[in-house]
Formats: structure tokens, C-alpha cells, sequence
């Protein structure tokens, strides 16, 4: 076992938005997309499903989903775009329990979290509260101002996480900004450290293979197991001469946020 991506297989599903900011699908779907996929990559890699050692799973953050006792789901799955619950975000952050529960989570409150979309059902369908046993997670080029304020937010992000610890020599970027030479030295340039882009296509897939690994006795720890199967493709270096501007159209950035807030709200609320 040494990280090595051998194949990759996927399938769409639907997107569902029957209100303005619900996003959803269809969990019965997802189920059988996922088999689906499964079966594919298994024929691609032509490996002896009885040579897999162990299977791991990952996928996008929060969102919420739920089933019954017999594990069958009782409502669609509401996905991490979802936005049907900012007034009881904005609620806690008006109370200040977001100061409260963020050293404990490492996280800001949002409407996705499954802790406001359960707030939400709890109040508007409470016949799937009480169908529900158990909750469950799932965890192009375009104009360069685009481009630049998805490294702001991710910069927003990790300021938050940087009360806790000191900023890192090195981050690591993956998904789809891993592919742009353009985004990577904005990232490097925006955040002011080196850019490292680990080898392979699916790097949440690959995290979770690691764990496997230590799960099923490959490596005897996760050190061991990270050195033997992760790579890096290229490393990026910020430009000294775009540093200081980025800083300054990072300060810019935030004054649009914040007046923008307001905004965000109203429409959120419909």
C-alpha cells in the first residue's frame, strides 16, 4: 500500500431546490450512484474485490442526513449549500454562543450545520424529528476577481483557526483550485507561504485510505502511514512583490463583506 491512485469512477445525481436556499437530494439516488461507482472503479482497477483490504469513506462537509431504525431515510439529504436556517444562526451569533462553542468545534456557526438544520426541523417538520433514529454526514477557469476572493474566504477561515495555533511554513491545496496554475500562486501570493499540491485526483478518498491503512494494520500509526503514501506533484512560492498588494485588497475585501452582510440576510430570508 503506498497512495498510489490506481482508478477513479463517478456518477451525477440531481440536484434538488424546491424553495430558494433548500439544496437537496434524493438519498435513495445517492445510494445507488454510489454503488454504482463503486462497481466501476472496481472493474477499472481490475482488482480482486477479495484483495481490497479495507474500504473507507469520505465526503463534502456537514449538510445533514437522516434515517429511521431500519436505516431507511426519512427525508431528502440537505446539503452543505443549504441556507434554510440563518435565522437561527443569526440568532446564536446575536447571543454570542458562536465565541462560546468555537474552541471546542474549531468552526464558526453556519446554516448548513446539522446542529441549525436540526434547530430548523425541530420547528417546521417535526414528524421527521420524531421518524428520525440516527444523524448522518457525508463528508473552469472564471474571472481572476473570482479566483481572488475564494482565497480571501479560505484567508477569513484560517485567521479564525490561527487564534489557536501559528501560522504553518507550508499549506497543502487540493480539488479543483489545485489544477489552475492561476489560483495556486493567487493562493501562495494571498496567504504569503509556499503552496504544496499532493499527487492524485480524489485527496479526500486518498485521507481516508490512510485511516484505512492504520485501521487495518498497514502502518502502525498515521506518521507512518502519510509519509508512505502521500506525494506532492509541484510546490508554488508566493511572489514577494504581490504580498503586500494582496494585503491590501484583502482589507478592501472585508469592508465588502461586512457591508454586504446585511444584504445577505435579507435575501437569505427570502
Amino acid at each position: 500500500m503506498d497512495g498510489r491512485e490506481i482508478a477513479v469512477a463517478s456518477a451525477k445525481t440531481e440536484l434538488l431546490a424546491s424553495q430558494t436556499g433548500w439544496s437537496e437530494r434524493d438519498m435513495d439516488e445517492m445510494w445507488d450512484k454510489t454503488a454504482q461507482a463503486v462497481n466501476q472503479v472496481i472493474a477499472k482497477a481490475k482488482v480482486p474485490p477479495d484483495q481490497i483490504a479495507c474500504v473507507a469513506c469520505t465526503g463534502h462537509g456537514n449538510g445533514l442526513y437522516l434515517i429511521d431504525e431500519k436505516g431507511e431515510p426519512t427525508r431528502n439529504a440537505v446539503l452543505s449549500m443549504d441556507s434554510r436556517a440563518r435565522k437561527y444562526v443569526d440568532k446564536w451569533l446575536e447571543d454570542g454562543i458562536d465565541k462560546k462553542v468555537r474552541p471546542k468545534t474549531m468552526q464558526s456557526v453556519w446554516p448548513a450545520q446539522p446542529n441549525a438544520l436540526l434547530a430548523w426541523l425541530r420547528d417546521n417538520e417535526p414528524e421527521t424529528m420524531k421518524k428520525s433514529r440516527w444523524v448522518l454526514m457525508a463528508k473552469d477557469y472564471i474571472l481572476r476577481a473570482i479566483y481572488e476572493g475564494v482565497a480571501f474566504g479560505h484567508k477569513k477561515h484560517v485567521e479564525r483557526l490561527l487564534k489557536f495555533r501559528d501560522m504553518p511554513d507550508v499549506i497543502r491545496l487540493t480539488g479543483g483550485a489545485a489544477r489552475s496554475e492561476v489560483w495556486l500562486q493567487i493562493f501562495a501570493d494571498v496567504f504569503g507561504v509556499p503552496v504544496q499540491v499532493p499527487d492524485g485526483t480524489e485527496l479526500g478518498a486518498l485521507g481516508a485510505a490512510i485511516a484505512a491503512g492504520v485501521a487495518a494494520g498497514s502502518f502502525a500509526n498515521y506518521p507512518q502511514a502519510v509519509g508512505k503514501m502521500v506525494r506532492f506533484s509541484k510546490t508554488v512560492h508566493p511572489k514577494r512583490d504581490r504580498i503586500d498588494l494582496y494585503k491590501a485588497k484583502y482589507q478592501r475585501y472585508n469592508k465588502v463583506i461586512e457591508a454586504l452582510d446585511p444584504v445577505w440576510k435579507q435575501l437569505s430570508r427570502g
